[in-house]
Formats: C-alpha cells, sequence, structure tokens
C-alpha cells in the first residue's frame, strides 16, 4: 500500500511509531525526536528531525522540512564512516579537475556531476543507482566507496 508523503508525515507525527524506522541493531522501533535531543549543545540543530533508538542510540536524520529518513539509524561508527565516506566521495562532484586522464571529456576545469559521479559508485559496486546511498551503507559498503574515491583519484 502507497502511503502519500504528506499523510506519512502527519502519521508518524502523531505517534504511529509502526511507521518509523526500525533499528538495524536491536529491530526497536524509533523514536521521531527533533535536533534538541539528539545534539543538545547545537542549537542550529534544534528544528531538524531524527529518529532515535531509544534502546541502543542508533540515530538518522529526516530530509528537510520532513519526517522522511535520510537513511538507515546508525551508531556512532557507522555515523563515523558516513561522514568520512561522503566528505570524499562528494570530492568528486564538488571540486574541479576530477575527471580521470584516460577520459575522453575535456578535463580543464572539469569535474563529475553529482548524478554522473553516483552512477560510476553504483557500477563499481554492482549496485541499482537508485539504491546507492551512503546514508543507506554499512561499513563494508563505505569501505567499498572509499577504495573506488582512491582508485579514482589515483587515475587523474
Amino acid at each position: 500500500m502507497h502511503i502519500p508523503p504528506d499523510v506519512l508525515s502527519k502519521l508518524r507525527k502523531s505517534g504511529h511509531t509502526e511507521l518509523n524506522p526500525i533499528c538495524p541493531y536491536c529491530h526497536t522501533h524509533t523514536k521521531l525526536v527533533n535536533g534538541t535531543i539528539i545534539y543538545p549543545h547545537r542549537y542550529d540543530l534544534r528544528h531538524k528531525q531524527f529518529y532515535l533508538c531509544e534502546d541502543c542510540n542508533a540515530y538518522v536524520g529526516c530530509h528537510g522540512g520532513t519526517t522522511r529518513p535520510l537513511g538507515v539509524p546508525a551508531n556512532a561508527e557507522l555515523r563515523k564512516a558516513r561522514l568520512d565516506t561522503h566528505n570524499k566521495f562528494d570530492r568528486l562532484w564538488k571540486e574541479e579537475n576530477y575527471i580521470p586522464r584516460s577520459s575522453t571529456a575535456n578535463t580543464k576545469g572539469s569535474r563529475l556531476s553529482r548524478s554522473s559521479a553516483y552512477i560510476l559508485l553504483a557500477a563499481h559496486m554492482n549496485l541499482n543507482t537508485k539504491d546507492t546511498h551512503i546514508g543507506q551503507f554499512n561499513i563494508k559498503q563505505c569501505q567499498q566507496t572509499l577504495a573506488f574515491v582512491k582508485k579514482y583519484y589515483d587515475q587523474t
């Protein structure tokens, strides 16, 4: 059954926890909380929404202005791995001159588009492009992404 995103958001905000993500560690439903619970010292994040597993402290943020999770709840180790992976991977499409020399593209001032970077990563990892989201990756997939980035930089 497809539930429209606006209806799903209203249901979650009204406390229907069966719609909230399941914690991948302890398999309990997460709870929708605001940023003051996750980051009490970060005033700038107080209005953000997160899903928190109160049993094991795994959490995931939500897309801005929604209750749609950005990925799968993660513990501290996985959050750090995803952050490091994103920081390195995003350079492929945010910085100039990262088209490999072997490419037929004009490399002066060139860079990959965001979608091209994800298409290449999906192919490298044998994933469907729609399933290629660092926010849903596990530790092994983060390591595979970092290996892809290193290999890509080595070609430039």
